[in-house]
């Protein structure tokens, strides 16, 4: 502040004069500072962010007052894009508040630079609600949608990112390195390529740093040997309430083992506490649900992870190996493990005899009954309250279970209950139960109201139905039916038909159909019981009984059309006529299905049918078998398991219904193209142009300890 003294003198007509004094204070607002910082509303301006001009420096503080657009950087800088905030010698020191406004379509293209992202480097400074949408970040090292690299208690806080990243070393949804810093209470919904080291959902690398309270939806491809659904590597760092859910795929030919797991690839001196993984895991070897390697004295508690593990060696549904001097409490998986050695439900080798306690896993999903610490379940034990109670599991501030369900942590989002057909309804069609919901069924469900439910103009006595739920908005939330039941539904609306006709890295569980009725003469595309078309969705232990359909292009009892989709511990009872079907899923693309079956009848023409899948390309099928019998005309492709594979894998799986009436008829498979086929056979009857026992058409691929019984 400063106070100015002025003297008036003033004269009038006459010639006399008066003098006045007065004092006037100036307060001189300065801006960039906390109190007052400087205001983003545009795209000119983010860019104006750090450089100097204006007074808009690094050590300053800014907040977004309005949506950017930031889709001009695709196209500025020669291609290169957006230019970072902030580097390792002149790094950003300020404060950055999104105020939760977004910035969108935001491209950063820059292959050859290490220390990439909206922020390239940032030292003891935050970021705080900021949302990117859309973005494409591109770089070498140290890579991240908010900031390559995070430095001495730096901080990215309540900030969500929408991205495709691209790097080589240290690749992260949030950061690529962090270094005593933190990320804490953000979101990643990010695909990730990488081909060096250390790759993970929301942090690259951490160190001596803290990440608390953050979730991922990823897809993770990389030959990086260190992969992890929250971070790759952890040193001295702790993760507390963080939960990743997708796929995660590690392309590793060097030779050198990897590490890849759920929420961390390898943990060094660092603990994992109330967090999770849902989704699956393929990597060369130390690959598990939570952690591939612990090692170091770090510790895993109340944690669980859900789904598929698979590895040349040391795979486990929670730890792939944990060396001396590690701990594992109240923590299970219900996760198929899939290995050449040592392997475990829970934990694939503990070399040092670590204490694990209080600790489960699924022998019914695992398919194992061996693992080198913790117990045995099956999945109703390990769906029962009781298991974890009288282990002492804390029930009062960590955990919680409604109904038959696995048990779920408190700090996850708060479910919403289903208890009657009126709210199956209001589901994405009310403000308070959104598409990105956590829902729980608390009761069996009659649903017999949809048989005469939104009538069709100009018929006398046809209905559409339900309206599924999701279809030109995806449902993306969760739904556990837990044990109960929905019951006689009609679903003839739309495109997308299915309890859920459009669903994207969707959470379903333990729903039960009985008696579902979908498709009819207006010709749907994607039809099915449970999800019409489906997106990377995990589903787990659900059942579609009496289940019918009659027309529609891709028709299947539990989803019509699927891309990189996880079905596991799923059944269905189908009767189908189509042009496309199969008992499980009409058409399977980059797939997983494990444990799963179906019977029942499937009549088509002209393209396929398959008993549990129509036509599938690159997905991998362990455990599956397929009791339907199948009639198709036309020119059509059957198969008593798939009538077309490509480049898939099908280990340990069965068919015995009867193939009839095809121009190519296989016992298992139709049109096998460059398949892998172990340990698998066929026992019904085959009758086409071209039939085979086991295959009816043949290129490539191989065929290991399989064979058919049926008649030719």
């Amino acid at each position: 502040d400063q106070t100015l003294s002025f003297q008036l003198t003033v004269t009038d007509a006459y010639g006399l004069s008066a003098v006045q004094s007065t004092n006037v204070s100036i307060v001189a607002t300065v801006l960039g500072t906390k109190e007052n910082p400087f205001q983003v509303t545009s795209y000119e301006d983010l860019k104006k962010v750090g450089t100097g001009e204006g007074g808009w420096e690094l050590d300053s503080y800014y907040l977004q007052t309005a949506d950017i657009d930031a889709s001009p950087s695709k196209d500025e800088n020669e291609g290169k894009g957006f230019i970072p905030i902030g580097t390792e010698e002149m790094p950003f020191t300020g404060g950055y508040d999104g105020d939760d406004f977004t910035i969108d379509g935001l491209t950063i293209n820059r292959v050859e630079q290490d220390y990439v992202g909206l922020f390239g480097f940032i030292t003891a400074g935050e970021v705080k609600n900021t949302v990117l949408d859309g973005a494409l970040i591109s770089g070498k090292g140290y890579v991240g949608s908010i900031s390559g690299f995070l430095l001495d208690h730096a901080e990215v806080i309540n900030s969500s990112v929408n991205a495709e990243i691209y790097g080589v070393d240290l690749v992260g949804g949030i950061a690529g390195h962090l270094v005593l810093s933190s990320v804490q209470n953000s979101r990643a919904y990010v695909t990730i390529n990488s081909t060096g080291q250390n790759s993970g959902g929301i942090v690259g690398q951490a160190a001596n740093s803290t990440i608390s309270n953050c979730v991922s939806d990823i897809e993770i491809s990389s030959t990086s040997t260190i992969v992890g659904g929250i971070v790759g590597l952890a040193s001295y760092t702790n993760i507390s309430q963080s939960g990743s859910k997708g796929r995660i795929k590690v392309l590793n030919d060097s030779g050198d083992s990897s590490n890849a797991g759920g929420v961390a690839g390898l943990l060094e001196s660092s603990s994992i506490s109330q967090s999770y993984f849902k989704g699956s895991i393929e990597a060369k070897s130390h690959a598990g649900g939570i952690a591939g390697t612990i090692q170091s004295n770090s510790s895993i508690d109340n944690s669980y992870a859900l789904g598929v593990v698979e590895a040349e060696a040391f795979a486990g549904g929670l730890v792939g190996q944990s060396y001396s001097h590690e701990s594992i409490i109240n923590s299970y998986a219900s996760v198929f493990v899939a290995a050449d050695s040592q392997t475990g439900g829970l934990i694939g080798l503990n070399q040092g005899e670590s204490p694990i306690n209080d600790s489960f896993w699924n022998t019914e999903t695992s398919k194992l009954t061996v693992s080198d610490g913790g117990t045995e379940q099956s999945t109703e034990q390990m769906q029962t309250k009781v298991t974890y109670s009288n282990a002492g599991w804390d029930f009062d501030s960590i955990w919680r279970v409604n109904g038959k369900q696995y048990p779920e942590l408190q700090w996850q989002k708060e479910p919403i209950f289903v208890a009657s057909y009126d709210d199956l309804k209001k589901i994405g069609n009310d403000p308070e139960w959104p598409l990105d919901g956590h829902y729980i069924q608390t009761a069996n469900i009659d649903a017999s109201a949809s048989a005469r439910e939104n009538k069709i103009d100009g018929e006398d006595d046809a209905y559409y139905g339900f309206k599924p739920i999701g279809s030109s908005e995806r449902f993306t939330g969760s739904y556990d039916g837990a044990g109960f039941s929905i019951n006689s539904l009609l679903i003839n609306n739309g495109s997308f038909q299915g309890l859920f006709g459009f669903a994207k890295n969707a959470y379903i569980s333990n729903v039960t159909l009985n008696d579902v009725t979908v498709g009819s003469d207006l010709n749907p595309t994607y039809v099915a019981g449970l999800v019409g078309y489906d997106e990377g969705s995990f589903i787990d232990n659900c059942t579609v009984s009496l289940f019918t359909a009659n027309g529609g292009e891709f028709v299947g009892g539990l989803i019509g059309y699927s891309l990189k989709s996880i079905v596991i511990n799923s059944s269905v009872d189908v009767s189908i006529e189509s042009i496309r079907a199969g008992g499980l899923i009409a058409y399977a693309l980059k797939g997983m299905i494990v444990n799963s079956g179906t019977e029942g009848i499937i009549n088509s023409r002209i393209y396929y049918a398959g008993g549990l899948i129509g036509s599938t390309v690159l997905t991998s099928m362990y455990y599956c078998k397929a009791d339907v019998e199948i009639s198709s005309y036309e020119l059509s492709e059957s198969g008593g398991l798939v009538a077309n594979a490509s480049l898939s894998n099908i280990i340990s799986s069965s068919a015995s219904g009867d193939v009839v009436f095809s121009a190519v008829a296989g016992g298992l498979i139709g049109v096998d193209g460059n398949n892998i086929i172990e340990r698998s056979f066929a026992t019904g009857d085959v009758a086409g142009d071209c039939a085979g026992g086991l295959v009816a058409l043949k290129s490539n691929g191989s065929i290991h300890k399989s064979y058919a019984s049926g008649n030719v």
